[in-house]
């Protein structure tokens, strides 16, 4: 019930040293405020773009998540063809996060000598990556092998 009594430890390499991260599941409110950041970041960069531009991405993003007019329905589809569909989604997922808002919020705690405040954004790319998707991992229902959320 409470997301933020939902916390996992994982292990990140550091050199020749492994540190272990703590990350929390996130709230429904706190997912909400991610999700809205980044559809705001996302609005803004397509003012900057101009209407051709974001036309030709909207169609290549459709085509990625399967909407394209030649998809096949569900029973069409073979066993690996929907977990590859589950997959597609799952990462398309990660995306409608704004990931800063995700480690800040989602980081509880690391054996780092730095603290978490200040060293979230010193992160490399793949470290940051790896957690921003536990963290969303954790958070967000799971899906079934469709693709489709699973209701409980």
């Amino acid at each position: 019930m409470f997301a933020s009594n939902v916390k996992k430890q994982v292990e990140i390499q550091d050199g020749d040293s492994l540190v272990s991260v703590t990350i929390r599941k996130l709230s429904a409110r706190i997912l909400t405020k991610a999700a809205e950041t980044r559809q705001r970041q996302s609005m803004a960069a397509s003012k900057e773009l101009g209407g051709e531009l974001i036309k030709v991405f909207r169609e290549d993003a459709q085509q990625k998540a399967g909407v394209a007019s030649d998809e096949k329905k569900p029973e069409e589809l073979s066993s690996e063809e929907k977990a590859k569909a589950a997959e597609d989604k799952r990462e398309a997922q990660y995306a409608l996060y704004d990931r800063d808002e995700i480690l800040t919020k989602g980081i509880d705690s690391w054996t780092a000598p730095v603290k978490v405040k200040d060293g979230v954004e010193d992160l490399d790319e793949e470290t940051a990556e790896k957690l921003h998707r536990e963290i969303l991992d954790m958070s967000l229902p799971p899906l079934d092998v469709e693709g489709e959320l699973v209701k409980g």
